[in-house]
């Protein structure tokens, strides 16, 4: 049994959980179960999406606003039209050797997926910039077509977004 009491902080990035409680069989509090804190990660609220048996990864070298490298609560968000098919937060640290991959879900037999990435399909890009809670489209000069089981590499993905006040 687990009791929680949490404040939400940002409905776009993270929860704090406080004051966690976990109790044995007999309603009996776990001696070192709390009270303490943790967060549980969201994803930005338009890059929900189910898992697919069908998949393909697409792994990029470098994610840039503006030609600055992306911060590592920000997020990148695949699409197929208008349906988000995949998701991942660009902390580098927890990547393979700093590169981080996205996961673009296939639509498979079940309905969670219908209009999810079908063979040949070409995916679109959102980053999600935490700081400006802000959705940019992003953009690449080589975005291969979707398949299943697809290992693509891709060097640099990029949202150029107009400052204010700047011609």
């Amino acid at each position: 049994l687990v009791s929680l009491e949490f404040e939400e902080i940002n409905e776009q990035v993270t929860l704090e959980v406080s004051d966690v409680i976990i109790s044995d069989s007999n309603a009996s509090a776990i001696p070192s179960s709390g009270p303490g804190s943790t967060e549980i990660q969201l994803y930005p609220a338009l890059f929900s999406y189910n898992q697919s048996a069908l998949q393909a990864f697409y792994y990029f070298s470098s994610v840039t606003i503006n030609g600055v490298s992306v911060d590592s609560l920000d997020w990148v968000g695949a699409f197929n039209g208008e349906t988000c098919v995949g998701a991942r937060q660009w902390d580098t640290s927890n990547c393979g050797g700093g590169i981080c991959d996205v996961p673009l879900m296939g639509e498979d037999q079940f309905d969670l997926t219908d209009g999810y990435m079908t063979n040949g399909d070409i995916p679109t890009f959102q980053i999600y910039d935490a700081s400006e809670d802000a959705y940019y489209d992003a953009v690449s000069s080589d975005i291969p077509p979707w398949f299943n089981f697809g290992m693509n590499n891709i060097d640099l993905l990029s949202a150029d977004v107009p400052i204010s006040g700047c011609m």
